[in-house]
């Protein structure tokens, strides 16, 4: 009796830790199990038990939940994308096939299933979405945008609507705004195994310089 009444109390406070913390978390919020305190059986049973109860919380899967919003149509979903950046965590994740293309702009195809390359084994347990397991270290650190120049390269030109001075302008640009660094894409696509990549981005990292004094000419 003693240790069903030190349970019920442990769940109590469990209870109201979670409520707490989503009650104060903005719409499009995730959680793991792991954000909060007490026993971590507790709080998934807990946070399933609110995930069943069709409010706002949706379970992703488990140990990992979103906050949805309010509106006549429901709580919504959480963007794929964010998902699969979530469940696959710090190793080097970003679009494959035309995923990436789109991503990148270089084509108007959104395809029905989504692709991702990731480092090491594939996450599983996520409906609608293909990984594709790549083993060069080198990738770790990179950013989404820039996993998917690499994944465009690897596939070149089989997955894009444009031709070589377009991905040319777009890499220049995306690289102009801060989204790729062309020192650290070197770095990692010395790791990929096939040769026509890195033969691919040493001549596009040979035409970035010429791209970026055409968009803007030296004054006179």
């Amino acid at each position: 009796m003693q240790v069903s009444i030190y349970g019920f109390l442990a769940m109590k406070t469990v209870a109201s830790v979670v409520r707490e913390k989503l009650g104060r978390a903005p719409p499009g919020s995730f959680f793991r199990t792991t954000d909060f305190r007490g026993p971590r059986s507790a709080v998934e049973c807990y946070l399933s038990r609110l995930a069943a109860g069709g409010g706002r919380l949706l379970r992703v899967r488990r140990g990992l939940y979103w906050k949805g919003g309010e509106s006549r149509f429901g709580a919504g979903r959480p963007p794929v994308d964010e998902v699969v950046r979530r469940v696959a965590g710090d190793r080097a994740v970003g679009p494959a096939g035309w995923s990436a293309s789109h991503a990148l702009g270089l084509s108007t195809q959104v395809p029905a299933e989504g692709a991702y390359a990731v480092v090491g084994a594939a996450p599983a347990g996520i409906p609608g979405v293909r990984f594709h397991c790549r083993r060069n270290l080198r990738r770790l650190g990179l950013r989404y945008l820039e996993v998917a120049l690499l994944e465009v390269l690897r596939d070149w030109p089989s997955t894009v609507e444009t031709d070589w001075s377009a991905l040319v302008d777009r890499v220049a640009g995306l690289r102009d705004a801060g989204h790729l660094r062309p020192a650290r894409l070197r770095g990692a696509v010395a790791g990929e195994r096939g040769p026509a990549v890195r033969a691919l981005f040493a001549r596009l990292d040979g035409d970035l310089p010429a791209a970026r004094r055409a968009a803007s000419p030296d004054p006179e």
